[in-house]
């Protein structure tokens, strides 16, 4: 009897690496973009929270503390699109301010921007539970807190 000849084989590793191999390097990489964007996306919440801050400490009204923010929000949009996260306007449960602590000079408010992650190269990935001990992945918050204090 005769073995098979290398010259049947050849191709197959090619073929293998196609069709395991590459689907799982491409979608590394995709994960690693989208880390990217998450982190991206967070040095700018954490930017409007600053400049929210700033706004509040010079005793801004609250539709003027969260027009700053929008505006550094706005200023963010990725690849030419519109910019994803926004306070709409208002002081709403995207953007908190905390002046419980008073309004003298020395007093802290805290200024809080807290947006749901969007996945901008795998969507669908948002919406399925993987195991029903992993969260959805759309639950990810991306959170930018910042305290100043009154001077």
């Amino acid at each position: 009897m005769r073995g098979i000849s290398p010259r049947t084989q050849r191709g197959g590793e090619t073929v293998e690496f196609a069709l395991f191999t590459l689907p799982v390097l491409v979608l590394i990489f995709v994960t690693f973009v989208e880390f990217g964007f998450g982190f991206a996306d967070k040095a700018v919440i954490v930017d409007a929270s600053r400049a929210a801050a700033r706004e509040a400490i010079k005793g801004a009204t609250n539709t003027e503390i969260c027009a700053a923010a929008d505006q550094v929000l706005a200023s963010a949009g990725t690849w030419g699109t519109d910019a994803p996260y926004s306070c709409q306007g208002s002081c709403g449960s995207a953007c908190q301010i905390d002046r419980s602590a008073g309004t003298d000079p020395g007093d802290p408010i805290d200024v809080t921007l807290t947006f749901p992650f969007q996945f901008r190269i795998l969507p669908p990935l948002s919406e399925i539970r993987i195991l029903s001990f992993i969260p959805n992945l759309g639950d990810i918050q991306l959170t930018g807190e910042t305290v100043m204090y009154i001077p």
